[in-house]
């Protein structure tokens, strides 16, 4: 069953930038977005312990963090949470160490429409429903994986003990 109604953090400090984003959310013919804000990465942090989110939209200049530092953190902290860099950082290699960092998506303010920041959200959750089926499955891998070799072992030492027996 695909999700309806999509629980989103836009972390964000321009009030501008909120209004616009929210917006385009609101107008979304496949969702309902239910946006709550951080103006800091602290505020971040607590709303994202406190509640449960579907995606969060980051903003990487925040007062209380700056540049790739506020992913990093967010990321190492939230590992499991599709993150969308939204920003006006329009450079190559800060797109390329965003995604190497986790992100799930690089867009950048102001070159972006309602439709390409749905699909970007959508998109991350489809990413992040793979990514917890591959979690699941190497889990299970390793499981049996190490039930075999314990079985292995069980063999080795049962067929040792009946040559010892067949000895003695």
């Amino acid at each position: 069953m695909e999700i309806q109604v999509i629980e989103a953090l836009l972390v964000e400090d321009s009030k501008l930038a909120f209004t616009i984003v929210s917006d385009m959310l609101k107008k979304s013919k496949k969702y309902t977005f239910n946006v709550k804000i951080a103006n800091s990465l602290k505020e971040a942090e607590e709303l994202l312990l406190e509640n449960f989110f579907h995606v969060t939209l980051l903003d990487l200049n925040l007062p209380d963090s700056l540049g790739l530092d506020t992913l990093k953190t967010v990321h190492t902290k939230f590992k499991n949470m599709p993150i969308i860099v939204l920003t006006s950082i329009d450079e190559d290699a800060n797109w390329f160490n965003a995604i190497t960092l986790g992100a799930q998506d690089y867009l950048i303010k102001g070159k972006f429409d309602t439709d390409l920041l749905e699909l970007s959200i959508r998109y991350s959750l489809e990413k992040k429903k793979a990514d917890d089926r591959l979690r699941v499955t190497y889990r299970a891998l390793n499981v049996r994986s190490q039930y075999n070799k314990a079985l292995s072992v069980l063999t080795e030492e049962q067929d040792l003990l009946h040559e010892m027996c067949r000895i003695i």
